[in-house]
């Protein structure tokens, strides 16, 4: 588990919802995006839009999964 900034919640929310809440799509594109960052787990764009939506907040930080994989050249 890891704690995210609030600019990378931010970023996150943002291409969940350019991706039309399409999980993998938002991975993807996510990917593609920020390839600096780690590669993130689908679900946890699906986490994090649900939990700004039950709280209505994203003051304090939430922990959301991180996972590390490889991804193939194009």
């Amino acid at each position: 588990m890891n704690n995210y900034s609030y600019q990378e919640m931010v970023d996150k929310h943002q291409i969940y919802g350019f991706a039309e809440c399409n999980s993998v799509e938002a991975r993807h594109l996510y990917a593609n995006r920020f390839s600096n960052r780690c590669l993130l787990n689908k679900k946890t764009f699906q986490r994090l839009h649900e939990h700004l939506r039950d709280t209505g907040s994203s003051k304090k930080r939430i922990t959301l999964q991180k996972t590390m994989v490889s991804v193939p050249e194009e």
